[in-house]
C-alpha cells in the first residue's frame, strides 16, 4: 500500500474569510471618520483613515490572539489545570523545576498556544470541553465589549476603528476556532472538541500529549517517560489526529533512545496507513524516516532523492528554528554530503536555538543525538 497523500490546503475560505474583515472594518472605518469630520472628508483624512484601519487590524490580531490564548488558559485552570506553557508569536512563558521561565518557540499554522498539565483521568476521563473552547468563548467575549465601547464612542473616529477592528477580528477568531475544521493542516480547538466527545480513547490520548509537554518543560527526554504512555493504539483509531499522535511520539522515543530501526518501522507504518496525521506531523516523520535511514544505512542515492524533494525541503525551510530539524540537516550535510563545512553551519544554528528552547527534555535529546551523529561520521572516517 502506498502512503496516504498530503491533501492540499484550500486557501479561498481564509482569502473570503479575510476579504469581508476588511470590506466591514472598511466600510465602518470610513463612516466613523466622515462623522468625525462633519461628512466632508478630504484625500488625505480618507488615507489616514485607512492607514490607521490597517494598523488597527495588525494590533486587534495580536491583542485578540492573547485574549484566545489566555480564554484557554482561564477555563483550564478553572477545570483542573495546572500551568505549562503559554505562546503568543514566538514568545513563550514555560514552567520549569526552577519557576516560570520566557523562551522562543514557534510552530507552524498557529499564532499562539496554551499548554496545560492536565488533571488525572478519572475513569478515563477528564474535563476538556471548557479547555479547548475558552480560547473562542474569550474572543466573543471580548468583541461584544468592543462592540459597546465602539458606539459608545460616538465622534471619536479613529478610537471607533480601533475597537471595531477588535470586535470583527475577535469574532472571527473566534469562528475560525470553534467551528470544527483543519487550518493550515493543524486541527482547530472545535475539531478537537467534536473528536473528543465520540471517544474516550481520544480523551486519553489528549492527556498524554499534554503530560508529554509537560515532562518536556520539567527536563525529562522522552525515553525516560513511562513506557506505558507510547503504547499503540488500535490502528482503527489512526483516522483521529489526537490519537495518532501518541504513535508519532512512539517513533520519536525510538529515536531518542537511538532504535532507528523501530523508529523506521513505526513511522513508516503511521506514513502508510495514518490519514489523521496533521500536516506537520506528515512532513516531520518523513524527514525523520529519512535521518533514520541515513543513521542506518549511511549514504545513498534514494537517500539523496527523498531528501531533495519539494516537500521535504519546503517544511525544512519553514522549520528551521526547531532543534530537531537542525539535526536532521546536519546530519544529512555530515554524512550523506560529506560537507563538513555545511554541517558546521546546521550546528552553530543549533546553538544558537538551543539558548532560548523552551522544553528542556527535548533540547536535552537533540544534544545527544548531535553527539551520536558526529561520533558515528568520526568512525566512518576512521
Amino acid at each position: 500500500m502506498g502512503r496516504i497523500k498530503k491533501k492540499k490546503q484550500r486557501l479561498w475560505p481564509q482569502m473570503i474569510v479575510g476579504a469581508l474583515i476588511g470590506g466591514v472594518c472598511g466600510y465602518f472605518g470610513m463612516m466613523f471618520v466622515e462623522r468625525m469630520h462633519g461628512g466632508k472628508v478630504r484625500i488625505a483624512e480618507i488615507l489616514a483613515g485607512l492607514a490607521w484601519m490597517i494598523l488597527c487590524l495588525y494590533a486587534a490580531a495580536f491583542l485578540q490572539t492573547i485574549v484566545h490564548e489566555g480564554g484557554h488558559l482561564v477555563c483550564g485552570l478553572l477545570t483542573g489545570y495546572k500551568f505549562s506553557s503559554f505562546r503568543v508569536g514566538k514568545v513563550i512563558l514555560v514552567k520549569k523545576k526552577d519557576g516560570i521561565k520566557r523562551g522562543r518557540y514557534s510552530l507552524m499554522g498557529t499564532g499562539g498556544q496554551c499548554l496545560l498539565a492536565p488533571p488525572d483521568l478519572v475513569n478515563g476521563s477528564m474535563p476538556y470541553l471548557l479547555y479547548n473552547l475558552g480560547g473562542s468563548l474569550f474572543n466573543l467575549l471580548s468583541a461584544a465589549a468592543s462592540l459597546v465601547i465602539c458606539f459608545a464612542a460616538d465622534g471619536h473616529g479613529y478610537l471607533q476603528i480601533l475597537f471595531m477592528a477588535l470586535a470583527v477580528v475577535g469574532v472571527f477568531l473566534a469562528l475560525m476556532n470553534a467551528v470544527p475544521m483543519r487550518l493550515g493542516g493543524i486541527n482547530n480547538d472545535g475539531y478537537n472538541a467534536l473528536h473528543l466527545g465520540k471517544d474516550k480513547e481520544a480523551v486519553r490520548c489528549l492527556w498524554l500529549q499534554l503530560k508529554i509537554n509537560e515532562q518536556f518543560t520539567l527536563g525529562v527526554c522522552l525515553k525516560d517517560m513511562p513506557q506505558e504512555w507510547f503504547e499503540p493504539v488500535p490502528e482503527a483509531l489512526w483516522d483521529n489526529a489526537l490519537c495518532v499522535a501518541t504513535g508519532v511520539f512512539a517513533a520519536g522515543r525510538n529515536i531518542d533512545r537511538q532504535d532507528f530501526s523501530a523508529a523506521l518501522k513505526i513511522g513508516e507504518r503511521l506514513l502508510e496507513h495514518a490519514s489523521g496525521l496533521i500536516g506537520i506531523q506528515r512532513s516531520m516523520l518523513e524527514a525523520e524516516m529519512i535521518f533514520c535511514r541515513l543513521m542506518l544505512y549511511g549514504p545513498g542515492e534514494e537517500l539523496s532523492r527523498e531528501y531533495e524533494k519539494t516537500g521535504i525541503q519546503e517544511f525544512l525551510k519553514r522549520s528551521s528554528s526547531m532543534p530537531s530539524v537542525l539535526r536532521i540537516q546536519y546530519a544529512y550535510d555530515l554524512i550523506q554530503n560529506q560537507d563538513r563545512e555545511a554541517a558546521q553551519k546546521w550546528k552553530r544554528l543549533f546553538e544558537k536555538v538551543e539558548k532560548n528552547y523552551p522544553f528542556d527534555g527535548d533540547i536535552a535529546s537533540e544534544r545527544e543525538l548531535m553527539a551520536y551523529i558526529y561520533g558515528l561520521h568520526n568512525d566512518e572516517r576512521g
